[in-house]
């Protein structure tokens, strides 16, 4: 029985001193990234990705619609196309 309450107590300090720790641990990790994220150099990169981004959308609606353009010139029939017999 003494075994039993020494290891229920054990845990519970056990469970208590690691929330304490993890917290601490916590908001010293949400520091170091906030600080890591409001860095010059951080928004520096962040732009240019953003940048690189936008003109890969612009690009990419750019092919679509030429390639949809020339599959309609294709599918138009002319009146060459077609024999007069």
């Amino acid at each position: 029985m003494k075994f039993r309450w020494g290891l229920i107590i054990g845990i519970v300090i056990g469970w208590a001193i690691a929330t304490r720790i993890r917290r601490n641990v916590d908001e010293e990790v949400q520091g170091r990234l906030s600080s890591m994220a409001n860095h010059p150099t951080t928004q520096r990169i962040a732009g240019q990705g953003r940048k690189m981004i936008e003109k890969a959308g612009f690009r990419s609606t750019g092919a679509i619609q030429r390639a949809r353009q020339t599959i309609q010139r294709r599918l138009e029939t002319d009146a060459d196309d077609f024999s007069m017999n």
